[in-house]
């Protein structure tokens, strides 16, 4: 994994998690990435299910970042997850978490070093807290 992803910090056995799909996965991430009531950040155009997947069970809200097709992972995103971002924060929600899926499903972009400004490993807890997504 870690050539085939070029990644900037080796991926250890670890650090892989496996579910039986795609719908406990996300019913997992939202019972630990969140508490009932807060949001995690998504881009849209999207996997349809999120809401349910992550909000039926686990009580999480899904925020999304209203992407053009041909934007998903590119620079310009980072504008519209900083708006959704905004938004959210103005209604009260807390965002705790930003869900990046890779390829992005339903458009098919890959996120290679787009949204480094955000993500990038050495700076990421400081860049999304700078952002606005609680820890």
């Amino acid at each position: 994994m870690n050539r085939i992803l070029k990644t900037r910090a080796p991926i250890q056995a670890e650090d892989v998690f496996i579910a039986d799909s795609p719908t406990s996965l996300g019913n997992m991430l939202g019972y630990n990435l969140a508490e009932r009531g807060d949001a995690i950040l998504v881009n849209r155009p999207v996997y349809g299910r999120f809401e349910l997947d992550y909000g039926v069970e686990a009580g999480v809200e899904i925020i999304y970042a209203d992407t053009a097709t041909d934007e998903a992972f590119t620079p310009n995103s980072i504008e519209k997850y900083e708006e959704a971002l905004s938004d959210a924060q103005a209604r009260g929600v807390n965002i705790r978490a930003v869900l990046l899926v890779n390829p992005n499903n339903p458009v098919g972009e890959f996120l290679y070093v787009v949204l480094q400004p955000w993500i990038s490993a050495d700076t990421s807890t400081y860049c999304l807290y700078q952002a606005g997504v609680t820890q």
